[in-house]
């Protein structure tokens, strides 16, 4: 793994750590909704999907967005697209 995508991944690790360690309190989707974290985990996870095709395809699109999507209201989804974004595929 070169040094972009370590750098990359680590802070996708820890964000997954935070929603795990906020599912083992209880009321997950309570705590991830109503504080509005889901809305900032997804544009988080935005820019990742952003900085991963761009690479490959030699333009990053910020502006490419999914609002409204699952990650937003479901923190196991979230989960899901975080162990895909480290895979840096």
């Amino acid at each position: 793994m070169n040094h972009l995508q370590q750098a990359a991944t680590e802070p996708l690790e820890q964000l997954r750590t935070i929603i795990q360690s906020i599912r083992a309190e209880g009321n997950i989707f309570e705590h991830y909704v109503q504080s509005g974290a889901g809305v900032h985990v997804r544009h988080i996870l935005d820019y990742y999907h952003a900085l991963q095709n761009g690479l490959s395809s030699g333009h990053i699109d910020y502006n490419s967005r999914h609002r409204g999507s699952a990650v937003e209201s479901d923190p196991l989804v979230a989960v899901q697209i975080i162990d895909r974004l480290v895979l840096w595929d």
